[in-house]
């Protein structure tokens, strides 16, 4: 018999594999609320920067910059200096997948 090394038995965890999906799916609506939550938080401060209740802070809502590179612009002008420097690294995503 062969085992095959990308591929592992997980029947001893199945109760963490079951909880794992009841814990999504009680979290996926209160994300949603939250969003909206926030949303409303945001309408009702407006431009204002710092939310209060009373004298205490509560919220802020910073405005910031971010820098990033065009990768497809520089990618197109410049494609030997991109390929130069693009930098591969491997990752590992886990997903539990739902059952056929």
């Amino acid at each position: 018999m062969t085992t095959n090394p990308d591929r592992v038995s997980l029947a001893r965890h199945r109760a963490a594999i079951e909880r794992i999906r009841k814990i999504d799916e009680l979290m996926a609506p209160l994300a949603d609320e939250r969003k909206a939550l926030e949303a409303s938080l945001k309408a009702a401060m407006g431009e204002a920067t710092t939310g209060t209740i009373g004298k205490t802070v509560v919220a802020r809502w910073e405005i910031g910059t971010r820098s990033s590179l065009d990768q497809k612009a520089f990618k197109a002008e410049m494609p030997d200096i991109h390929r130069k420097y693009l930098k591969t690294i491997p990752v590992r995503s886990f997903k539990l997948v739902d059952p056929e």
